[in-house]
């Protein structure tokens, strides 16, 4: 009897119901499920994040120690009372620019583990409207595949170089220059290999500036934060632009390729009236994927297909009933 009653809401009649509804209603069903979907993607992610923590190549931020010339680099940074402004562009009310432009850059050096750390910190301001529309001249100062690489920093044993920079968009981090892949060079058990993060601004560390106040360790563990906050940010963001992709738009395009097929030939005739039953017809697709997601967030590149024969199926039921339309 129960599995009868479920039955009629998978039959052509049930779904004919909603062939007039809003289209608004249509598009916010996508929408908000859209946004569910990016939930357990999002949260898969943030949690990877934390691994940031025992990697090999970030443990030098932790290990910046609090010593008197450390500190006085440190201090040096803060003195230029850099911060985001408005949620986006870098500023430093203390470094002096010519037509936007500055560079600073200052390096720390200590040993831990035996190994001889080094940590340049380069402060690069440019104009970024300039430089994003590629205007002749526009050029960040200090670009790593060029600045930071084996050439300028050729290998020393048991040496290690790091760089932060601090651009006026976003906030970069990179451990070994670039090159260093092919030395085959292992320290503590670990091979060195080139690593870099770039995390920006706007959306994600909107409020970063650098504090004064630090001492070396403090400013380490403070870098080392921002880091992690500012890549869980960007991958959450990265999930529901993806959820999005997936439930909104690439489903609009599977409606729209059906509707073609069918328009001529079958008992429905509008985009709105394919749209609507689309959106009916996603929702326990939705569910399902929803649940399926926590265990398995690669799934969501499932989804579409799963949704376009569902869907299909329907259209397909609804043409060859006999049922009034």
């Amino acid at each position: 009897m129960k599995l009868k009653r479920l039955g009629k809401f998978f039959t052509p009649g049930y779904f004919l119901k909603f062939r007039s509804m809003n289209v608004i209603i249509a598009v916010c069903v996508f929408v908000i499920f859209s946004f569910l979907l990016g939930m357990p993607i999002g949260q898969k992610k943030i949690n990877s994040v934390r691994e940031i923590y025992e990697k090999y190549n970030y443990e030098v931020l932790r290990e910046i120690p609090d010593r008197e010339d450390i500190n006085e680099v440190v201090s040096s940074l803060g003195s230029l009372e850099c911060r985001v402004e408005d949620g986006v562009e870098l500023s430093c009310e203390n470094l002096e620019t010519e037509d936007g432009y500055a560079l600073y850059v200052d390096r720390i050096e200590f040993e831990a583990g035996g190994i001889k750390k080094r940590i340049t910190f380069v402060v690069d301001l440019f104009d970024i409207h300039d430089v994003y529309l590629e205007l002749p001249g526009a050029v960040i100062n200090y670009d790593p595949k060029k600045e930071f690489t084996l050439q300028n920093f050729p290998y020393e044993e048991n040496v290690e170089n790091y760089l932060v920079v601090f651009w006026s968009d976003a906030l970069y981090f990179q451990a070994h220059p670039f090159g260093t892949d092919a030395l085959n060079v292992t320290h503590n058990g670990t091979r060195l290999r080139t690593e870099t993060m770039k995390i920006f601004f706007k959306n994600n560390i909107p409020d970063f500036s650098i504090e004064e106040d630090l001492d070396g360790s403090e400013f380490g563990e403070f870098l080392l934060e921002q880091f992690v906050i500012g890549n869980a940010n960007t991958l959450k963001l990265r999930a529901y632009t993806l959820s999005f992709l997936v439930g909104v738009f690439f489903t609009l395009i599977i409606v729209l390729v059906i509707w073609i097929f069918f328009r001529k030939t079958g008992k429905l005739r509008t985009v709105k009236e394919y749209y609507n039953i689309a959106s009916i017809a996603s929702i326990p697709v939705f569910i399902v994927f929803f649940i399926l997601l926590w265990f398995l967030p690669q799934a969501i590149g499932a989804f579409i297909f799963i949704f376009a024969l569902v869907y299909l199926l329907i259209i397909y039921s609804i043409n060859t009933s006999k049922e009034l339309v």
